[in-house]
């Protein structure tokens, strides 16, 4: 008990983090959620239990309960084991093997997800990305072109494009490498449109545009790499993948966050 209290004060502590970092999304208050239920679960257990009691609840009515409950989140419980196991997979494990089976003589394409800009600088989660994707393009910086994904939100200066694209300039990217895709929202829009401009700049290569020529390489934080990967796959393009570091105090809500668009993905039949 004592060290479900310990892991469920330090989830508690992230996501209090987070939130005063100004992240807010459904990750941080499903988790903030999550924890407290858990905290009036173990510090009040002895009272639930009483009030239980005194209400002279009959015994098959309460099991009864409990099954309905277990019903609605051991599903819920197993599937975000499974998809947080495919997670760590893809961010932690699948890396080294993918540089393995990449074919180095071939052009290499890296896309870069674009998320949230200050004004029209990156937030501390969009450089890490940046940073992963210049260290993957100076492998080979001669047969590597980048593709920097993410449209402009309301509260943005610039589009999330244009920032990838200046922050990688400043790193020394040839400016020349780099192609801007300003219309996406969201992940699979990211994705589908970043191939579209593969196929309308492959031309200016001077060569005649086959996927099977390709590596594609794709750049966001770890959390979000299985799902990015999976788009990809479905679109029909192997992609590989170059995680991006998240700060420790952001990953939980984050990796809340991608479980439920996970389970989106997979239950709703929708992909986003």
């Amino acid at each position: 008990m004592t060290v479900l209290l310990i892991v469920n004060s330090l989830l508690f502590v992230s996501f209090i983090a987070a939130f005063c970092r100004k992240v807010h999304n459904a990750g941080n208050v499903t988790g903030l959620i999550a924890t407290i239920f858990v905290y009036v679960m173990i510090l009040f257990r002895n009272q639930i239990a009483d009030a239980i009691i005194k209400c002279n609840v009959n015994s098959v009515t309460l099991a009864v309960v409990f099954f309905c409950i277990f019903l609605i989140f051991f599903p819920l419980v197993l599937f975000s084991i499974v998809m947080s196991v495919k997670m760590i997979f893809y961010a932690f494990f699948s890396r080294g093997k993918s540089k393995i089976f990449r074919r180095f003589d071939d052009f290499k394409v890296i896309i870069v997800l674009g998320c949230r800009v200050k004004g029209r600088k990156p937030t501390k989660m969009l450089m890490q990305r940046i940073k992963a994707a210049y260290r993957e393009y100076m492998i080979n910086p001669e047969k590597t072109f980048i593709i920097a994904s993410g449209g402009k939100g309301s509260d943005e200066d610039i589009s999330e494009a244009e920032c990838i694209k200046n922050e990688l300039i400043k790193l020394g990217t040839d400016s020349k490498k780099i192609f801007k895709e300003e219309k996406s929202t969201n992940t699979s829009e990211n994705i589908v449109y970043s191939f579209r401009i593969l196929e309308e700049r492959y031309y200016s290569y001077g060569r005649k545009y086959d996927a099977l020529n390709y590596n594609f390489v794709i750049v966001t934080n770890e959390f979000h790499m299985y799902r990015s990967i999976k788009i990809a796959e479905k679109l029909g393009f192997k992609a590989y993948p170059a995680p991006a570091y998240t700060s420790f105090y952001l990953l939980p809500t984050f990796w809340i966050r991608e479980l439920l668009a996970l389970f989106k993905y997979y239950i709703m039949k929708r992909i986003r």
